[in-house]
This record gives structure tokens, sequence and C-alpha cells, in this order.
């Protein structure tokens, strides 16, 4: 099978609305073979598109966390066997947290995550939520956890999601390095220094300009 006759399974789903457009697709083929990916990650598992390029494009493994039963069920169906050998499936729920560090904001992240050391991290979700009732719809934070779960020169490929890299790029350098944005997606590589705790790149620059000096 090709991967153009891989991504038409989807692109011809009643949910086709739902899925990665042809642009990623061969982003994602070309970000895994580049850095030889065999553990990745995906958050946001979704009807299965992304997750069946990924397994496509890798000669490893794809773990992928779902909040939803009825997109698994959805995935399992579309996504070809033949790939779906190298797939975990995880089913895991949302839900709502703060970093201490990072004051007067919430995130949102799966409760079940495997932690082992992954070559790529592919963040699409989690999706909105409700919560007592109320929808939450807050900005990924999963990375703040899984940063010292990715290899040094490993790949964070975020899908949209433009709250949540800004709040990765104020407190997550020196950790990751934005390698390449356009509007749809960001793409960062992961350094070689440990994570203890996140930073705050705004506050430092602010202070390096001698903002606070005179307050």
């Amino acid at each position: 099978m090709s991967l153009n006759e891989l991504y038409k399974i989807f692109t011809s789903s009643k949910h086709s609305q739902w899925i990665i457009d042809a642009q990623d697709v061969d982003r994602l083929v070309k970000v895994v073979q580049l850095i030889d990916a065999k553990e990745i990650l995906e958050c946001g598992t979704g009807i299965g598109a992304s997750t069946a390029v990924l397994a496509y494009a890798t000669k490893g493994k794809v773990t992928t966390l779902e909040q939803y039963d009825k997109c698994i069920k959805i995935a399992k169906e579309l996504i070809p066997q033949e790939l779906q050998g190298k797939i975990e499936f995880v089913k895991s729920d949302p839900e709502v947290y703060s970093i201490p560090e990072i004051k007067y904001h919430y995130f949102s992240a799966y409760k079940e995550i495997p932690f082992k050391m992954y070559d790529l991290v592919f963040i699409d979700g989690p999706s909105p939520f409700l919560e007592e009732e109320s929808l939450v719809n807050l900005p990924n934070g999963d990375i703040f956890t899984l940063l010292n779960n990715i290899k040094p020169g490993g790949y964070v490929y975020v899908d949209g999601r433009r709250e949540a890299v800004k709040l990765m790029d104020r407190h997550l350098f020196p950790f990751l390095e934005k390698i390449n944005q356009a509007s749809k997606f960001t793409l960062y590589q992961r350094t070689d220094k440990i994570f203890d705790k996140a930073g705050d790149l705004a506050h430092d620059n602010l202070k390096l300009g001698g903002y606070f000096e005179n307050l």
C-alpha cells in the first residue's frame, strides 16, 4: 500500500473533517525518517490518520493516546491490519492540572501515559472535554511531564495548538529548540539539558533589559 492509498482511506471517511492535511502527512513521514524514529508517542489518536501515517513511516512502534472510545473504535476500523501490529492504543482520560512554576495557567493532560524513551512526540490532544458539565478547553501540558522521556536529539511535533506553543516557547527554553514553524505546525528538537523545572524566558528577558529596576 502506498502512502497516498493509505491517506485516501481517511479522506474517504465520513469523519474526514478531523484528519491531518496532506502537507502534515508528508512532513510527518520526513520527520520520522530523518531521525529514524522507532519509539513514537502520539497524544491524540483522533480517527487514526496521523497514527496510520506514523506507523507507515516507522520501523518501530507507535503508542497513541486517546480520550474517546468512539475515536479508538473508528481508528481500528480504518487503519489497515498490517499497520496495527506497530500500534499500541491507550485509552487515557484527560485531566486539568497546574505546574507550580507557571502561575495563573492551567493545562490539560492525559492521565495515563506509558513512560518510555521516545524519539518523537506528536501532540494533537487532548481535545476539549466536559468536567462536571463544564467545557474544558486548555492548552496541552503533557510535554512538561514527558521532557525527560524524550531522547536528546528527538523531536516534538505540535499540530496547531498555538496557545500551547506560546507557553512552550516561554517556559521550556533551553530544553527544547524550535527548528521549524508555520501556521499549522511547530517542530522542536530536544536538547541534552535535563529538565528539572520550568523557566520563564519572558521574565528573564525583561529582567535582562532592566524592566524591574525602578519598580
